[in-house]
């Protein structure tokens, strides 16, 4: 998927992250990004998913989420924030109010 240019240079430029798919975001920047998405236009939450992942020899217990926004009629982005399992990030629920029951689950 070809990430849109506006979203490019906002991820790029506004936050110095790598732009990819997904962008991966630190648990402090996961709000503001979502909130800049939105403004760009990325206002229909496709999904949030979470997956976990055991330790290894060289990473620690931690827990993946994962967020999917769409602007219609074309364009699609994700994002994701690693999270050290006993601990929580953000809720982008005050931005998408649709994430309320997918990040409970």
């Amino acid at each position: 998927m070809t990430m849109p240019a506006d979203v490019v240079r906002i991820v790029a430029e506004r936050f110095g992250l790598e732009p990819g798919d997904p962008i991966t975001v630190g648990r402090d920047r996961v709000v503001e990004l979502g909130t800049a998405l939105k403004d760009a236009g990325f206002t229909y939450l496709v999904y949030v998913a979470c997956a976990h992942y055991p330790a290894t020899e060289t990473e620690p217990d931690r827990t993946v989420a994962e967020y999917r926004l769409r602007r219609l009629p074309f364009g699609e982005v994700a994002f994701r924030v690693w999270v050290p399992t006993v601990e929580s990030t953000p809720s982008l629920v005050p931005v998408f109010a649709g994430c309320d029951w997918q990040e409970r689950e």
